[in-house]
């Protein structure tokens, strides 16, 4: 259940990277002005970043590596880790 829920999200992310690609090579003149054009590429890029943590965040290793406090020993996950710290923090209660 967890690999399909993975691969669904893997894919609308392949689907969000392609739209920004498409926007990038887009005329500004037809996205309504290169100001226009550069805030929709920034709120495309910050959704797929979201969309980043949520295919990850039901990713078991990730989970371990965080709660094991690993997650600086993967130079290339260190922005997943973060972004799963974030997270975490946001959407979970604070222990009292």
């Amino acid at each position: 259940m967890l690999a399909e829920d993975r691969a669904e999200k893997i894919e609308i992310i392949e689907q969000q990277r392609d739209r920004i690609e498409r926007l990038k090579a887009q005329d500004p003149s037809v996205s309504g002005g290169e100001f226009q054009k550069s805030r929709r590429v920034d709120s495309m890029q910050r959704h797929l970043e979201k969309l980043k943590i949520f295919a990850d965040i039901n990713d078991p290793m990730v989970k371990k590596r965080f709660e094991d406090d690993q997650g600086m020993m993967y130079p290339q996950r260190n922005q997943v880790m973060l972004r799963f710290s974030t997270l975490m923090r946001t959407f979970l209660p604070q222990a009292t």
